[in-house]
């Protein structure tokens, strides 16, 4: 689509009734070459709810002590929660959708409960990975997170029973829940699931899953894959 101006001509003012046609490209494309020219991305803006289900993440693992809260463009930053989320460090988003978390070794400390209650308001996260953190407490329930395919919280210091982890989970070896002060339950039905997510089938690893938060196997090596 273009637009037609109807300009008159300066360089005629002895006959004022003369005018000249300029094409101007459609406004989308004019604004697109602006943020070019002035050096700045065009960015979507992600909904607000999953701009807040970040801020509540970032409250709820001590974010203003985290070895890097900033951001990967200058402007934008967790600090503040200033500026574009897809944009902070960490955060990979699609569509103007948050789907990626990659936050190791970052210092995230506090209640895991409370992080991934923050966290299941992201309906389309695929890819949770904290490992190395001091995150606390126990895995709530993961029914919510229905997309989600990767999950590496090892190396923290997550305790008590895990839940059923989410459907994706069950269907590809992506997760990594040990080492941590984890309890071993004789539920079959529970142990199977983590056994298929972590890929640690009972048949090569003592304790599947549990292998590697066992201190017995887990002293100075890692059982798992």
């Amino acid at each position: 689509m273009t637009v037609t101006r109807i300009l008159s001509n300066p360089h005629r003012s002895a006959n004022p009734a003369r005018f000249h046609v300029v094409r101007t490209p459609h406004l989308l494309g004019s604004l697109l070459l602006a943020g070019l020219a002035w050096g700045q991305p065009c960015l979507a803006a992600v909904p607000a709810a999953e701009r807040q289900a970040l801020i509540d993440f970032y409250n709820a693992t001590g974010g203003d002590n985290w070895i890097n809260n900033g951001g990967t463009i200058s402007g934008n930053t967790w600090q503040g929660a200033v500026g574009d989320p897809c944009a902070w460090t960490g955060v990979t988003c699609s569509a103007s959708h948050v789907t990626q978390l990659f936050l190791t070794q970052n210092n995230l400390s506090g209640s895991m409960t409370a992080a991934m209650n923050a966290l299941v308001n992201l309906p389309n996260l695929r890819y949770i990975n904290f490992y190395g953190n001091n995150l606390s407490g126990s895995i709530p329930s993961m029914t919510g997170f229905t997309k989600l395919d990767t999950f590496y919280v090892d190396h923290n210091a997550i305790s008590g029973v895990l839940p059923m982890p989410g459907p994706m989970l069950t269907s590809l070896s992506s997760a990594r829940v040990c080492p941590n002060p984890l309890t071993l339950t004789s539920d079959g039905a529970l142990n199977s699931a983590w056994n298929l997510a972590t890929g640690m089938s009972t048949n090569q690893y003592p304790l599947g899953w549990y292998t590697d938060c066992d201190p017995v196997f887990y002293n100075g090596f890692e059982a798992g894959p």
